[in-house]
């Protein structure tokens, strides 16, 4: 049995800061991640202002350049072009980047790393009780597994949450899906299989589902989507996002470098920010279906939030910290996803959504509050 004061379960954006974030206030932090890394994910891979002035106030605004020229940090993104029923218009975004996963939670796993955090890759992590004065995680990588003790765990394990074991005084309440909760759908293709030019964001919206193409930093073509699931009962996620971009608008042909993928349902209630000796970050508390990278601005966000708490939690467990953070989500987080709540249910209108594209192709600045409000997390 290994001891720590921390253990984080998940190795993306928000687990990564997170522990980074306490690595640097002297906790002694593990981070269990379930893939091996680089890793691929399915993602928009747009990284927004609200993003960025995250990591400019973690003292992480460079990351990602490397003078020496390789390609690794974002790709700034000047053009934003939507395209509904045929139509399309033309949007100037300001301070949004296509930046990979692969490379974007990479470099933020290593300044984890730098910091003091001790990270394992390919390990699965199951939440276990709390006994005593410490909370259990079971951790399993091959056949092999080991009970770790932490004075606080931080559930940062995406969608749906880290698993859970232990009986009764093991975790509850986590994020389900609701109903009417589109699947995400994300491939990689080589530069030569579209026309979509550097800088620009291609958006095309049917009422089944919409899908976006963006060039990365490095020309690779990241192509995500969101569709409603009876779309994938009979059809590949290659035929349905086909049909997605059947008409006018971005190309897309030849086979991907990175097959499709799916996700879990993305929408989801939100579950307990906290329990004793528990805090769930990012996605792992509650997601709404994104449109231009506001998960990754939500998810960095919370974890800058909640490192200065929990190191608190470390020194000394009081319920008063679960009250503290489940204010601090509840303040912040409603807010933001009741935005994308809102945008998620006009992409579903086809003649809404094509009167707005319409009306846009000829009055790009009446976008603008939109694009304002994009940029807060």
């Amino acid at each position: 049995m290994s001891h720590w004061d921390a253990v984080v379960i998940g190795g993306g954006p928000a687990g990564a800061l997170t522990a980074r974030g306490l690595a640097l206030r002297g906790v002694s932090t593990l981070v269990l991640e379930r893939a091996e890394w680089p890793r691929w994910k399915v993602c928009g891979a747009c990284v927004g202002p609200a993003a960025r002035a995250v990591l400019r106030l973690a003292g992480l605004g460079a990351l990602g350049r490397d003078p020496a020229g390789a390609p690794a940090g974002p790709a700034p993104i000047t053009e934003m072009v939507l395209h509904a029923r045929g139509r399309r218009a033309r949007l100037r975004p300001e301070g949004w980047a296509a930046w990979s996963r692969a490379s974007l939670d990479g470099l933020l796993l290593e300044q984890a790393a730098r910091a003091g955090a001790v990270c394992r890759a390919g390990t699965v992590a199951r939440i276990g009780p709390v006994v005593g004065d410490r909370r259990l995680v079971f951790a399993r990588r091959g056949g092999r597994e080991e009970t770790v003790e932490a004075s606080i765990v931080i559930d940062a394990a995406g969608l749906g949450g880290a698993g859970a074991s232990g009986g009764p005084r093991g975790p509850i309440g986590r994020a389900e899906p609701r109903a009417d909760s589109r699947i995400g759908l994300g491939a990689l293709y080589p530069a030569t299989a579209s026309d979509v030019s550097a800088g620009s964001l291609h958006m095309v919206v049917r009422p089944e589902g919409y899908v976006g193409l963006v060039r990365l930093e490095d020309g690779t073509l990241d192509v995500a989507a969101a569709v409603d699931p009876a779309r994938l009962r009979d059809a590949r996620p290659a035929e349905v996002v086909g049909d997605l971009l059947a008409g006018p608008g971005p190309t897309l042909e030849g086979g991907p470098l990175r097959d499709w993928k799916g996700t879990p349902p993305l929408t989801r209630a939100a579950a307990h920010a906290a329990e004793e000796r528990l805090f769930r970050v990012g996605d792992a508390l509650a997601y709404v279906e994104p449109f231009t990278g506001e998960g990754i601005g939500w998810a960095l966000a919370g974890a800058h939030d909640l490192a200065p708490l929990a190191v608190r939690a470390v020194e000394r467990w009081d319920v008063g910290f679960e009250r503290a953070w489940a204010r601090n989500r509840g303040r912040v987080t409603p807010r933001a996803h009741r935005r994308c709540r809102v945008t998620a249910r006009a992409l579903r209108h086809d003649r809404l959504m094509g009167a707005a594209v319409r009306v846009l192709a000829r009055a790009p600045s009446l976008a603008r509050p939109w694009l304002r409000n994009a940029r807060r997390t």
